[in-house]
This record gives C-alpha cells, structure tokens and sequence, in this order.
C-alpha cells in the first residue's frame, strides 16, 4: 500500500511541474508575438515613409535638373523667352508644396523612428523579462525535477528498506506464506514455504500456484483462482474445509488456507498462508476409524447383550419349568398312589362280592375309602391343575409379544403361585395389597418377568443364607396409570452400587453365579415394554424398595 501512495504523489508532481511550465512557456510565446507584432507595426510605417521620402526625393531630383539646366541657359546667355518656356510659374508652388511635404514627411519619419526606437526598448524590456521568465522557469523545473528525483530516490530506499523489512518478516512467520498474482504466478515466497514444499525459493518463484496441489485438485482451481481475483475477500483459518498439498517428494500434506489481498487491478497480489494440519486431520482419522470400530463393536455388544438377556429369559423360565415340574410331581404322587390304593380296595370288595362274604362294615370301610381317595383326588387334581395354568399363562406371557388386558391382582397372584417352588422351605412372606382399578391392558409378560426377577433377586441376595424377611408388594391404580411398589427387608444395596444397578452386568454375587441380567432385564422391560420408569430406593441393612410407575394402557390388543 504505502509504494502505491508515492507512485501518485510523484505522478501528481510531475504534473503540476508539466503545467508550470508550459504556462510560463505559453506567457513567454504570446508576450514574444505582442513584440512581433509591435516590430511588424513600426517596420510597415517605415516602409511607408520610406516610400513618401523616396517619390519626394524623385520629384526633388526632377526639379533639381531643371534648375541645372536653367544654370546652363543662364550660363549661355539664352533669351528670356527661352527661359521662361523652361521654367514655369507652377514650379514654385510645386516646390513650396514639396517642402512643407517634406517638413512633414521628417515630422512622421521622427515619430516613427521615435516609436520604433520605443518599441525596440519595449521589446528588449520584454526579452529580458522572458529571458528571465525561461530561466526562472527552466532553474525551477530544474530545482523541482532534483527534487523530485531527490523524493523518488529516498522513497525508492524507503521501499527496498520496507520491502527487505517485509521479506525478513515473511521469513521469520512460523507457517507458509506465498504471494500470488492473478495468473496463478507466485511472486514472493518466505523460507517456511521453501521448508514446508520442498523447493528452493528461486524455483518456488515463477512456478503456478497449481503446481502445488494435487493432480486432481489442479483442473477446477483455475477457475476458482478467477473468482477470487474477480471478488477478493478475506478469508480466515478454518473457513474452508481442510484441503491437501503436494509437496516436491510427493506427499500430500493436510493444511487450511487463509487468504487476503493487497493492491488494484493488474497489481492486486492474493496473500495465501498455509497451516499444515496433518497431524491434527491424521488424529480425527484414526478417531474416526476408532469411532466406527467401537460402533460396530457397540452393536456387537448389543447382539452379545440381547443373547444373554433371551438366555436369562430363557434360564428363568427353566427354572420355572424345573419348580414347577417337582411342584406338581406331588399332588399327582399323591393322585397315583390314592387311585391305585383306590384300586386295590376295589378289588378286595369286589373278591368279597362275588364269594358272598362281603359284610356291611367291609362294605363301610370301602365306601369310606373310596371317599376319602376321591377327596384326595380332587384336592390334588385340582393343585396340579392350578399350578399347570399358572405355568401355562406366565410361561405364554414371557415368551409370546403379544398385548391382551388382565387383571393384574390375579395375575401377581399367578406369578406368585409359578414361583412357589424357589420359596419352598424359606421362610419368607410375601403380602400382596392392591388398591383400586386393576384392569390392565399391555404385555402382561413384562410385569410377570419385572415381579419374578425382583423376587429371584431378594431370595439370592437379600436373604442370603436361609435369612427370614419379609416382601410386600402394593399396586395402586388410578384412571391412567399403575404405580407398583416391591419393598423387602433384606441386606439392601450399597450406595457404590446404586448408581449403576441398572447397568448390564453389575452384580455382587458373580462367584454365585449371578449373571447381573436381571435389574438390566427390569429396566429394559419397564422403559421399552411397560412405557415406565422404575427407581431403587436403599441403603445397606434397610432394604430394597422399588417403585415401578406405568400407564395403564401400553399397547393396542392384538
């Protein structure tokens, strides 16, 4: 900026210089015409009374010849008559005009050489003035050209002293700096460029700004140079995505490109800095490729995570299946041996029947058998087949997706009942209270396995070592929501552990073989299934207390 600015002062100089002295020139021209003029003027009156003094001088001349002659006649003794004829009696008149034509003739010739003799000093008064006009003119233009060339010289050091300035400056900046012209020409390149590419400074000047991008990016930069050129802007780091160079041993570095603009016109020069981002661009790679790595092992560890899930869904139920089965291995022990003890009676009485020796109180006895047999079939019958449908909804309800509306009062009942055989011979109590409407309408297999595993926890890890407590379950119904809360009077749950019971395989009993499924499984089943919350209020020796809130209506029937 600061050589534009002198380049106009020294141009606006040069003109006001031009115009001086052409004025001066114009004035020294136009006064030396007035004095050719006045010159002209004095020499035509000349030439005229030159030309009156010249036929005065002829008729003088005439008259001059003829008073000759007269001499001669004289001389000779001429008669009068003669004489007269010669000399006539006009001639005095003639003579007389003559000399007063001459007196003012001499009048003129002294005022006319009096005007010239003034205009002659008028015209060396005038050359002395424009002798001393040209040279004023000529010492000041001399002057001002000095110091004009005096100004050019000391601002022509100036520049190279700031131009050198800037170059040691450019060469101590940290990153690339290239100066390049509208035609893709660099023109200025500090040493970190020269580092940074590869090349020396000679050959980075004069070499196309493309040469230094890729092949690929080289086609469509042209155009975009244009552009740039046509609107410069300034453009900061990172307003552009990161871009690539091409180094002189061919690497493609990362860098981001920062651009101003000095100058007009052909003279506008684009100043681009380069950052090499390489490190930086290679580190969000490899975070990247690690970011696809951890998705795709995120969604492997979901599949591993919905496996065991399904297999401690499937465990519990076999579990289930296993409790069941040796629950209803007994009332139909019991049903077998009554009916065969049944059949045995039947065939004593029988044998007495048909030998004629049965009696009335053998005949008592059987009918007090057969009474007794057909009420412990009943009994027993009637336990296993409760057992079978309590089984048979709570085992349809955990492995089929399907919505239907229960009572749910009932179906605790049921779930209670299916889990009667892990309660067998512990001496825990389980008191259910429910208050309100119950009627349900969603995935009841959710709630049955949300019930059986709080309970599977309480009984391995609350009560440990065949410790006594007590559970208690209360559902409260409103018009949209249910609220379930399970409280056991156990061990409870430390406060470390709190925080992410809900986690998947969190748990204190590992060595026991907890899987640390099963709270992950209540959570699961109480935000996606159930469309809930559920919250766990502990502390150590307190108990466990569970609060489970959901609407009452989860899902349409199907």
């Amino acid at each position: 900026m600061p050589i534009q600015v002198h380049k106009s002062a020294f141009r606006r100089q040069a003109i006001y210089i031009t115009l001086g002295g052409g004025l001066i020139v114009a004035l020294t021209i136009f006064l030396g015409m007035m004095s050719l003029a006045r010159f002209g003027a004095v020499e035509a009156a000349w030439e005229d009374h030159s030309k009156r003094a010249s036929a005065i001088g002829g008729m003088l001349d005439i008259y001059i010849q003829k008073y000759k002659q007269l001499g001669a006649l004289t001389a000779t003794d001429q008669d009068l008559q003669t004489i007269d004829a010669f000399v006539k009696e006009s001639d005095a008149k003639d003579l007389k005009a003559l000399d007063i034509l001459e007196n003012r003739l001499g009048k003129q010739a002294d005022n006319t050489q009096k005007k010239a003799l003034k205009s002659y000093a008028e015209a060396v008064y005038f050359l002395k003035i424009l002798t001393g006009l040209l040279i004023l003119t000529v010492a000041t233009g001399i002057a001002l050209m000095i110091l004009f060339l005096r100004r050019v010289v000391v601002a022509n050091e100036g520049i190279i002293k700031r131009q050198e300035q800037l170059d040691i400056l450019l060469d101590t900046f940290p990153d690339p700096m290239l100066n390049v012209s509208p035609k893709g020409d660099i023109v200025r390149a500090n040493m970190m460029a020269s580092t940074f590419f590869g090349y020396t400074t000679d050959e980075l000047l004069g070499m196309r700004i493309e040469q230094l991008l890729p092949s690929r990016f080289r086609k469509n930069h042209p155009r975009q140079r244009r552009k740039y050129f046509k609107k410069p802007e300034h453009r900061s780091m990172g307003s552009r995505s990161t871009l690539q160079a091409l180094t002189k041993d061919g690497r493609e570095p990362f860098v981001e490109i920062s651009l101003s603009h000095t100058g007009s016109g052909e003279n506008r020069l684009a100043t681009v800095n380069v950052l090499d981002v390489t490190e930086r661009e290679q580190g969000r790679l490899e975070l990247e490729h690690a970011r696809k790595r951890a998705e795709s092992a995120l969604k492997l560890q979901g599949k591993l995570q919905a496996g065991l899930v399904e297999s401690e869904k499937m465990a519990a139920l076999g579990g289930l299946v296993a409790g069941i089965a040796h629950e209803i291995n007994t009332p139909i022990g019991v049903a077998l041996t009554s009916a065969t003890h049944l059949s045995s009676e039947t065939k004593k009485a029988n044998a007495l029947y048909r030998s004629g020796e049965m009696t009335e109180e053998a005949l008592n006895d059987y009918f007090d058998t057969a009474n007794q047999v057909a009420q412990m079939l009943s009994l027993n019958t009637q336990r296993a087949s409760d057992l079978i449908q309590s089984f048979k909804q709570v085992a349809v309800d955990q492995t089929a997706d399907k919505s239907r509306t229960y009572d749910l009062e009932s179906y605790i009942q049921e779930t209670l009942l299916s889990l009667k055989p892990h309660l067998k011979n512990r001496p825990i109590k389980i008191q259910v209270k429910c208050v309100g409407d119950m009627s349900v309408t969603g995935h009841a297999g959710g709630v049955s396995q949300v019930l059986t595993n709080f309970i599977t926890n309480s009984v391995r890890y609350a009560f440990d070592g065949g410790q006594s407590g007590n559970i208690n379950i209360s559902v409260k119904g409103t018009k949209r929501n249910i609220k379930l809360v399970y409280k056991d009077d156990g061990n409870g749950i430390s406060a470390d552990l709190q925080k992410n019971v809900f986690d998947p395989f969190v748990t204190t009993g590992r060595s026991a073989g907890g899987s640390g499924l099963g709270l992950y499984i209540v959570y699961n089943i109480v935000t996606q299934s159930l469309k809930g919350s559920v919250e766990l209020t502990s502390a150590e020796n307190e108990g466990a207390k569970f609060v489970v809130r959901f609407p009452r209506v989860t899902a349409a029937l199907n």
